[in-house]
């Protein structure tokens, strides 16, 4: 049996955090991903592609999707792997995707009508909340295990 464990934060969502590893652009690095059952694929959120130094150029799309944080743009690597520590071993149990969405908001210009002048309504805000949506661990890996929280911890469980 495997069982990956992981933690639940402020918010009660649980959270696990695989190394993510896409050789094709250059990816590699831990973060953490909120398990989210309701989620048909995982993405990477804008501020894990920021700090993992994920460029945009090397990725396919993107594809405009709609999300928890509104519209935004989902860009994709090629096939990519996630690594993930298994309770009480030292072996990770490694899952292989053929890809992942990496997110990116790009607020739209707007034309106003009264002076014909471009601007970005509440651009600070859209982008400011944006960068807290999490990354996402959707059920592309999810489908294969069974899915237990208790008071402080998340559980991924496989036989």
């Amino acid at each position: 049996m495997i069982t990956i464990q992981g933690e639940r934060g402020r918010s009660r969502l649980g959270f696990i955090s695989p190394i993510v590893h896409c050789e094709e652009v250059g990816l590699h690095g831990e973060i953490s991903m909120a398990v989210d059952t309701g989620a048909s694929t995982s993405c990477i959120s804008e501020s894990d592609a920021m700090k993992l130094g994920v460029d945009y150029t090397k990725l396919s799309g993107p594809e405009k999707i709609f999300g928890i944080s509104g519209y935004c743009h989902c860009y994709f690597t090629g096939a990519v792997s996630l690594s993930f520590r298994v309770e009480g071993s030292e072996v990770r149990h490694v899952i292989t995707l053929p890809k992942i969405g990496v997110l990116k908001k790009e607020v739209e210009s707007e034309t106003c009508p009264e002076c014909d002048h471009e601007w970005q309504p509440r651009a600070e805000e859209i982008l400011r909340r944006a960068q807290q949506v999490p990354s996402i661990l959707g059920l592309d890996v999810l489908v294969d295990f069974k899915v237990r929280l208790t008071e402080k911890r998340v559980f991924l469980e496989s036989d």
